[in-house]
Order: structure tokens, then sequence, then C-alpha cells
């Protein structure tokens, strides 16, 4: 080219590259006398890029949340900011930099969300900023099941039917049986249906039933309620 030099550079590698412009002088007409060449050398650095595969993460409430950021270009630094999805999730740090290890915790009954947004920063001395990244972590609740009441029936009576619920959505239930002298199997899964309560004995006996509620992969507290068996 000829004259000033105005050149947008891109550099897609993870290193610092030049770009050497060779510029000889030419003295006007008539005589066009060249002088000696000189050599503009451009500097050109990387822009830093958060380069992990993964960007999300499923925790269970009191679970941590871990990130280590990794770079293509080296001596990149971070920082970040986190947000959540409601005022239920709490926990995460507001602002940081470096590394992520948070102890998230949701007190509601369905996922949140908290959302770090990720700015990676390269070597001095340019200090070149690269694209933020989000990096998502989903918290999901305790399952808590419903209260149960406790039953009371004579020998051959059937029982009432026992639906299991809970605030968080897609809870399974899981359920022993301390007695299986009432009729009732050892253990089972989900509701318990009615069943002819036996007693062959001359005393009231009892079965302790504990269930426990599962979600999303994370395991509530365990509720315990009784079967009570008069004799005939």
């Amino acid at each position: 080219g000829a004259g000033n030099i105005n050149d947008a550079i891109t550099n897609t590698g993870n290193t610092v590259q030049t770009v050497t412009y060779i510029v000889t002088p030419t003295g006007p007409a008539a005589t066009l006398c060249a002088g000696t060449p000189s050599n503009f050398v451009v500097t050109v650095y990387p822009t830093p890029l958060v380069t992990n595969a993964t960007l999300t993460q499923t925790i269970c409430t009191g679970g941590t949340a871990t990130f280590v950021p990794t770079s293509n270009v080296a001596g990149t630094t971070f920082a970040y900011t986190a947000s959540g999805s409601s005022a239920n999730v709490s926990g995460y740090t507001a602002a940081g930099a470096g590394n992520i290890s948070n102890v998230l915790t949701n007190i509601g009954t369905a996922p949140e969300t908290v959302t770090y947004v990720i700015t990676p920063t390269g070597p001095a001395p340019t200090f070149c900023v690269g694209t933020p990244v989000n990096f998502v972590v989903t918290v999901n609740p305790t399952p808590v099941v419903n209260a149960v009441a406790n039953q009371t029936v004579c020998n051959n009576s059937a029982t009432a039917v026992i639906n299991f619920a809970s605030a968080t959505a897609g809870t399974t239930f899981a359920w022993t049986n301390s007695n299986i002298a009432i009729g009732l199997a050892a253990a089972g899964a989900g509701n318990i249906a009615s069943f002819t309560a036996t007693n062959a004995g001359t005393t009231p006996i009892t079965a302790t039933i504990t269930v426990t509620a599962t979600a999303n992969g994370c395991v509530g507290p365990s509720l315990n309620f009784t079967f009570t068996i008069n004799p005939t």
C-alpha cells in the first residue's frame, strides 16, 4: 500500500503475534529519490476466551457451586458477577474474581438458578478483555412430604388410602413398614392403597411407616406416621 496505514488487525491464535510494515520513503518529482526503508512493527495480543466445555451445573440445596475457569491465553484473569432467579436462592457471591465456590441454598419448592457472568481479561501490558460467558447453576429444592394422619382401625377392617403429596413437582415417594403383622408389606413405593388390617392377638399392635421424598435427585427428610390395629 501507499500513504497512511490504517488496518484493523485480528489475531485468532492464543499467543502474541506481530505485523511488520516495511515503509519506504520516496522524494517528490522529478527525482523520486528513494530513502532508506524502516520497519513499523505492530504487536497484536490475542483475545482471551473462557474455554471450559461445561458451563452448567445442577446441585441440591446446600450443595456447592464450583467453577474453575480456563482460557486459551496464558495469564488470563477472570472476574464475575452473579444473580439469582428469585429471593428463594441465596449463598452466592454477587461479585468476585478467580474460581467460584459457593454453597447455595434454595428455600423454595421449585428449582432456582444462579447465573455467574464471567469475563476473561488477558495479561499485561494490554489487558485485552474477552467476551463474557454465563455459568448457570440450577439449585433444586429439598422435597418435603406433606403431613399424613395416623390411622387406628379394627382387625379385619379396611384402612384409608394414603396419597402422598409434596409441594415440589415431580416428587416420588418410598416407604418402609416396621411391622408386617398389620397386613402391609415391609416396603414399597408410591401411595399406599387401602388394605385389610390384621391383628391376631389380644392387644393393639402398631406399625410405623417411614416415607421419604425424592425430587430431581434430591432426597428430603423422612416423615413417620402410624397404623394402630385393635384386636377383635
